[in-house]
C-alpha cells in the first residue's frame, strides 16, 4: 500500500473510532506530508494541535500504520497546512482560499439542534437506492449488510465520488464494522455465491475485489422486464414498445409484491444488468443510429422511473455502528423498511405502520422462509407467566441452554422494542395484519444514554448562565482507553476496483 493511502484509511479507521467532535476538531484537517525509512510525517494546522496530536495519537497512528504497512513505523507530526488547490478534483476557487497575510482563519464550532444529536449525529448517513431492498430476498440481510458496507467504504476512500476510474483499498475491519459482524464472518461471506451480483474476488492472492457501484436489476426483475419488452412487440416497434414502457403500470414490469426468487435465480451466474442493458438485449441489433440514439433515451427515462434517483433509504452511521451488532442483521432491516414505510412522500410522515400481509409480506421482504421468526423477535402478544426451570444437578449456578437462548432473545427484543412495538392486529380468513408504532427517533446506546444524563446535568448550567464551556469540553474530551474496545487494524487489506454496469 502506497504511504499516501495508508494515512487515509488509517484516518477513516480514526474517524469511527474517535467521537466525532473530537476527530473533526484535531484529526480531520492533518496531511500526509512524507514517508521515507519507516518515518510517517503527517502535517497539522498549528502547533497546539500538533501538540495534542503528539501526546494523544501518536501511539493509536502508529499501531494502524504498522498494521496497514506491515513493517515498523513511527510518526512525527509537524506544523504543515496542506496546499488544497493541489488536491485531486478540488474545484474551489484559490482566491477563497488564500488569507491575507497576517490575518487570521476563521474558527467554526459546530452546534447541534439538541443534546441528543450531539451522540447520534443525524445528517451523517448512508443513503441506499430504494431499490435495493427487492435485494434482499436474493442476498439475505447479512449479504446486504456487507454490500450497503462497501458502499460507504467505497464513498469514504473516495471522498463521495462514485468514480470508475479510481480504486480504492479499505481494511476488513472497517468493513466488517460496517456491516454489523465480525471479521471472520465477513471473510467468509465474501465467496458468497449470491454476493457475486455486486462484489466479485478477482485476485484472490492480492485480496483484490471489482465492486458494482450502481445498482443492477434482481435476475427476477431482468426476466419479468424482458419478457415485457419482448410481449410488447419491441423487436418489430422498438420505439412504439418502449414508449408503452414508460406509460404503463409499474406493476406489469416488476411483480408486485415481489415473490421469492425462483430457484434458477439464485443459483444463476452473476450476470449483474442494468434497465438499458435489458432494453438493448430485448431490442436485439439495430443498424439505424438514430433509432438506436432514440431508443437508449427512452431507456434512460425507463430507467428512471423504474429506479428514481429520489428513491432513497437513509441510515445513519450510529445505527450501524451501535445498534446493528445488538440486534443482527435481519432484525435491523427489518427496522430500516419499517422506517422507510413511515415515509408516505416529501409532505407526509406517519409513526404507524400496517403490514397487511403480517408476518409472511415480513419475511418475504427480508428473504426469510420462516414467518414465525418474526413474532420471536417481539414480546408475546400476551405475556405469559415465567415457569421456573429447576437448577441443573451439577451446577446449581449454571443457567441452561434454553435459558442462554432465552435470554438472548429478551435482550434482542429489548432493543429492538425501542424502536417498533406492536399495537394492533386485524384478521381475516386468510392472514392476521399487524399495526406497528415506529421510532423515528434514534435511541440512544446504554453508554450513550448514561452520558447523555451527564450532559443533561451540565445543560442545568448553560441554561443559568448560558456558557457552554463545560458541554463543550465534555464534548471534545475523549477517553484515553476508548480505542481499545474497537477491532484493531489488520495488516490485510481489501483492494476494490470499481465497476459499474457496461452500457452502450
Amino acid at each position: 500500500m502506497k504511504p499516501e493511502q495508508a494515512w487515509r484509511a488509517a484516518l477513516e479507521q480514526l474517524q469511527m473510532e474517535m467521537p466525532k467532535a473530537t476527530f473533526d476538531t484535531w484529526v480531520h484537517d492533518t496531511n500526509f506530508v512524507s514517508f521515507e525509512d519507516g518515518l510517517f510525517v503527517i502535517g497539522s494546522a498549528n502547533e497546539y494541535t500538533r501538540e495534542w496530536l503528539e501526546g494523544r495519537l501518536s501511539s493509536t497512528a502508529t499501531r494502524l500504520l504498522t498494521g496497514l504497512m506491515n513493517q515498523s513505523i513511527d510518526v512525527r507530526f509537524i506544523v504543515c497546512k496542506p496546499d488544497m488547490g493541489e488536491e485531486e478534483g478540488a474545484q474551489v476557487d484559490q482566491s477563497v482560499l488564500q488569507t491575507a497575510e497576517g490575518e487570521k482563519n476563521l474558527k467554526i464550532q459546530l452546534v447541534h439542534a439538541s443534546l441528543r444529536d450531539e451522540f447520534v449525529h443525524p445528517n451523517r448517513v448512508i443513503v441506499i437506492p430504494g431499490y435495493f431492498q427487492r435485494w434482499l430476498p436474493y442476498l439475505g440481510p447479512t449479504l446486504a449488510w456487507i454490500v450497503v458496507a462497501f458502499r460507504q467504504a467505497m464513498f469514504m476512500a473516495t471522498h463521495r465520488e462514485a468514480r470508475t476510474d479510481v480504486d480504492f483499498e479499505i481494511s476488513p475491519a472497517s468493513v466488517a464494522r460496517w456491516a454489523g459482524i465480525g471479521r471472520t464472518t465477513l471473510w467468509r461471506k465474501l465467496d458468497d455465491w449470491m454476493l457475486g451480483w455486486f462484489i466479485k474476488r478477482t485476485d484472490r492472492e492480492k485480496n483484490t475485489f471489482r465492486f458494482i457501484a450502481s445498482m443492477p436489476l434482481t435476475p427476477g426483475d431482468a426476466e419479468s422486464l424482458y419478457e415485457w419488452l419482448l410481449a410488447a412487440g419491441i423487436r418489430h416497434d422498438p420505439l412504439g414498445a418502449l414508449t408503452k414502457s414508460i406509460t404503463v403500470e409499474k406493476g406489469l414490469l416488476f411483480p408486485n409484491p415481489m415473490p421469492y426468487p425462483q430457484k434458477e435465480h439464485l443459483n444463476m451466474k452473476p450476470t449483474p444488468e442494468s434497465v438499458q442493458d435489458v432494453v438493448l438485449k430485448a431490442c436485439g441489433r439495430i443498424d439505424e443510429k438514430e433509432t438506436l440514439k432514440k431508443i437508449l433515451e427512452i431507456a434512460d427515462q425507463l430507467a428512471v422511473r423504474l429506479m428514481p434517483p429520489g428513491d432513497t433509504i437513509h441510515v445513519t452511521h450510529y445505527f450501524l455502528l451501535h445498534h446493528l451488532p445488538e440486534l443482527g442483521a435481519a432484525p435491523a432491516w427489518f427496522i430500516t423498511l419499517m422506517r422507510d414505510r413511515c415515509y408516505v412522500n416529501k409532505d407526509t410522515l406517519r409513526d404507524n405502520v400496517w403490514i397487511r400481509g403480517g408476518y409472511s409480506e415480513i419475511a418475504r421482504m427480508l428473504g426469510l422462509q420462516r414467518p414465525k421468526t418474526i413474532s420471536e423477535w417481539l414480546p408475546p402478544v400476551f405475556e405469559q407467566k415465567a415457569v421456573p426451570r429447576p437448577p441443573q444437578p451439577d451446577n446449581p449456578d449454571r443457567y441452561s441452554e434454553y435459558e442462554y437462548r432465552a435470554g438472548l432473545r429478551a435482550d434482542k427484543r429489548f432493543v429492538l422494542q425501542q424502536f417498533i412495538q406492536r399495537i394492533d392486529y386485524a384478521t381475516n380468513s386468510s392472514s392476521t395484519a399487524w399495526n406497528f408504532k415506529v421510532s423515528l427517533i434514534e435511541p440512544l446506546s446504554q453508554v450513550d444514554q448514561a452520558r447523555y444524563g451527564w450532559l443533561i446535568d451540565l445543560a442545568g448550567t448553560y441554561l443559568e448562565t448560558g456558557d457552554r464551556g463545560e458541554i463543550d469540553a465534555f464534548l471534545t474530551s475523549g477517553n484515553e482507553g476508548e480505542n481499545d474496545s474497537h477491532p484493531k487494524q489488520g495488516s490485510d487489506v481489501i483492494q476494490l476496483r470499481r465497476g459499474a454496469n457496461e452500457t452502450v
